[in-house]
């Protein structure tokens, strides 16, 4: 039987709490209600803001999370927003139904390991961008 697995998309904001928190919720609401908006043919489960300074979301590709991640900079960049984004795409498994009103509540190891990567990326001079994906099990060719 095939494991099926998800491709999952975390982003926090970077140094949120020396920031004004009341400017930077804006922005980052702004930017998850527009990034819903323009992908929505790829989103499997909204762009969910979780902890304040992070939202999380399962897309159906990734190149679907590649292709909002590349928008939301260049988004943030024309609009001189006051933060920059760290970015977690994780493929992996949701045991949970996938939700199609926001992206809490929902279980699985994919969800876990993205977690774990998002707090190990928050560590010193770690990179802004970092991706785990499912490697395909390759059969050999018997002739």
């Amino acid at each position: 039987m095939k494991k099926v697995t998800h491709t999952i998309l975390m982003a926090d904001i970077i140094g949120s709490s020396a920031k004004d928190s009341q400017e930077i919720m804006t922005d980052f609401q702004g930017l998850s209600k527009k990034l819903n908006r323009k992908f929505k043919p790829d989103i499997l489960s909204p762009l969910t803001i979780t902890l304040g300074d992070e939202f999380q979301g399962v897309v159906n590709s990734l190149r679907a999370a590649c292709s909002i991640i590349f928008y939301a900079e260049e988004y943030l960049i024309s609009t001189h927003a006051n933060f920059k984004l760290r970015w977690i795409i994780n493929q992996g498994k949701i045991d949970t139904p996938i939700s199609i009103k926001n992206s809490y509540g929902m279980l699985g190891s994919g969800l876990t390991e993205a977690r774990v990567l998002l707090e190990e990326a928050k560590g010193y001079n770690s990179s802004r961008f970092n991706v785990k994906t499912v490697q395909a099990e390759l059969k050999p060719i018997v002739k």
